[in-house]
């Protein structure tokens, strides 16, 4: 399965304090794609864990799990919430 020609970031990595499992967070830019494509990532998962281990050096692998990233969604709605409220305040300002 190929992931096509979607945008997609890395918006942050945690992993446990054990370094057996790291969460990793991806931003999807084609947001009617978002679910797709992190259902294709997971099911590549195995294949992207083989790739690091074949690059890093490092003792084991973690295990990857992979997470949509919605801080800029988030962010977008605050940031119309703030217009919207200048936009009454210079409406209440003007009468």
């Amino acid at each position: 399965q190929n992931l096509g020609s979607s945008l997609i970031t890395i918006t942050s990595v945690r992993v446990s304090p054990d370094l057996k499992i790291a969460k990793i967070y991806i931003s999807i830019f084609e947001k009617d794609k978002r679910d797709e494509v992190l259902e294709r990532i997971k099911f590549k998962t195995k294949f992207i864990r083989s790739e690091l281990a074949s690059r890093l050096t490092i003792k084991f692998v973690p295990e990857l799990k992979f997470f949509l990233d919605d801080t800029l969604d988030y962010v977008e709605k605050i940031e119309v919430l703030i217009k919207k409220i200048h936009e009454n305040d210079d409406k209440k300002g003007n009468e």
